[in-house]
């Protein structure tokens, strides 16, 4: 029985949402679940210490490596979690969101640099957790949420 391209799109796609741990094996199940699942792959990165969620430095590798053109990171990559205090972490941070421009959530538990706030007030990012004291403390800025990063947010 074959069905139809939508349904099954659908079907790899829910699958692999809700089963990140066998994402790699949906991917060589064809071309076009590859292809389907590939997306949907780079649609999260976290860096939590949660072994089942795709790593932030897998993403920052894929970039610097040149795996796949920029715009594949730019039209995929949706939502970043970074919650450790990893040694070196932050540091290719900015070459990433510079990247993923189409960013729609960052969470970041640790002190970010203020050298990425021109970065963040120039991506469209819906839902933001930082940590703010310091980050703008530095830039001696009065009122925060006047800053461009806030613009587009909707939940903070």
């Amino acid at each position: 029985m074959d069905f139809p391209l939508e349904l099954e799109r659908e079907i790899f796609e829910t699958a692999a949402e809700a089963n990140p741990d066998v994402t790699s094996s949906l991917l060589l199940v064809s071309r076009r679940v590859h292809h389907w699942i590939e997306k949907v792959r780079y649609r999260a990165f976290a860096f939590s210490g949660n072994p089942s969620a795709p790593s932030f430095r897998l993403l920052q590798n894929a970039i610097r490596c040149k795996t796949k053109p920029p715009s594949f990171f730019h039209d995929h990559v949706r939502h970043i979690f970074l919650h450790s205090e990893a040694e070196g972490l932050l540091a290719g941070l900015d070459e990433v969101l510079t990247t993923c421009a189409e960013l729609h959530s960052l969470a970041a538990f640790q002190d970010v640099p203020p050298s990425i706030l021109p970065i963040l007030g120039a991506l469209k990012l819906r839902r933001l957790s930082l940590r703010l004291k310091p980050t703008f403390v530095e830039m001696g800025s009065g009122d925060i949420f006047a800053h461009s990063t806030f613009t587009f947010v909707t939940h903070l």
